[in-house]
């Protein structure tokens, strides 16, 4: 639901607006932080083929399972963005 939301006005509790702020964080000081997005990416892009490679592993499965399946891919990466947001802000709280 929180990505059918009306992304008019901030929310940090939305991930659309979570992504926003990251990417703003990223690009403020991007050569300052370049270690710890490239740590970032890697990471998540390994978490995504996991997730892929678990989703594949599905036989048969139905509309409902793949909905929870997805609700939780989606939560993961939020919580993702999250810890990201938080090392952005601490590493460029200083500067």
């Amino acid at each position: 639901p929180s990505y059918a939301a009306n992304n008019a006005a901030y929310d940090n509790q939305n991930p659309y607006w979570a992504g926003k702020l990251l990417d703003v964080l990223s690009e403020a000081h991007y050569h300052q932080n370049r270690k710890l997005l490239d740590n970032f990416l890697k990471e998540t892009q390994i978490a995504g083929f996991q997730r892929l490679s678990t989703g594949d592993t599905q036989t048969t499965p139905t509309a409902a399972e793949l909905g929870h399946f997805n609700q939780e891919t989606a939560t993961a990466a939020f919580a993702q963005i999250q810890v990201q947001i938080g090392k952005l802000i601490q590493a460029n709280g200083d500067l």
